[in-house]
């Protein structure tokens, strides 16, 4: 007899598909501050699940430049 069970995901897959669509929408918009405005988050926190992600994986993903100035 076969039984199908149907595996519910982990925190941390949750956790990683996260960061995953935080990290395209920041390509996508090419700004942290962009993506942070477009996704509902505030900066910080965006970049820090980028920096959690870059940290899993074990690489750099973003080249982080200062803003600059609108003056």
């Amino acid at each position: 007899m076969w039984v199908q069970t149907q595996l519910k995901p982990q925190a941390a897959d949750t956790m990683e598909l996260r960061q995953l669509r935080y990290f395209v929408r920041v390509v996508e918009l090419g700004s942290i501050s962009r993506a942070a405005l477009d996704l509902n988050l505030v900066q910080s926190a965006l970049s820090q699940q980028i920096t959690r992600l870059e940290g899993e994986l074990c690489t750099r993903l973003l080249q982080r430049r200062p803003r600059r100035d609108a003056h």
